[in-house]
């Protein structure tokens, strides 16, 4: 066998290898930040005046406790501020109900229909099935997006659609 093949055998044998022991993941984040990295340190990008980022810090964290123990009462009064926002995304996914504070949830529902341009996430799950309550709720949504012209709906594939996790159904249909 020549070398070359042997080289190229070598090589898809490493590559397994390293897919298999999760490697390749990390090493794929750790090029991808150094790429980000280099790329604003060579070329710096103001960040735009109109958009604000809201995070939840430690300091919060240690005052409140962790984010499953804040009633969604909090969220609402947030978009209550951020009124004026021309949109606002929120990244959390709120995939089940708070059971402490089931008004909670619904006061946040209230909030993001009325401020009326939330955007919430979905999470995939790989070999996940939705409820029958949940793929509902996806139905609603797609009836919700734009139309291109003349009442012609917009079709946005979804790929793969039942192993994304949407958030509550309510917030789902409020968003």
């Amino acid at each position: 066998m020549p070398v070359w093949q042997k080289s190229v055998i070598g090589v898809l044998v490493l590559m397994v290898l390293m897919k298999s022991l999760g490697v390749t993941d990390s090493l794929n984040r750790w090029l991808t930040d150094a790429h980000w990295r280099f790329r604003a340190h060579i070329r710096p990008i103001p960040f735009p005046d109109d958009i604000l980022i809201v995070a939840i810090d430690d300091k919060s964290l240690r005052k409140l406790g962790r984010l499953r123990y804040w009633s969604r009462k909090r969220y609402a009064q947030l978009l209550e501020r951020l009124r004026l926002a021309k949109a606002v995304g929120i990244d959390i996914l709120f995939a089940e109900p708070d059971e402490k504070d089931p008004q909670g949830d619904a006061a946040f529902a209230a909030a993001v229909r009325h401020h009326g341009r939330v955007v919430l996430p979905f999470h995939q799950w790989q070999g996940r099935i939705l409820s029958e309550e949940e793929r509902e709720a996806t139905k609603r949504l797609k009836l919700k997006l734009p139309t291109v012209a003349k009442g012609k709906t917009l079709h946005v594939p979804f790929a793969f659609a039942e192993t994304f996790q949407p958030p509550l159904p309510s917030l789902l249909d409020a968003a």
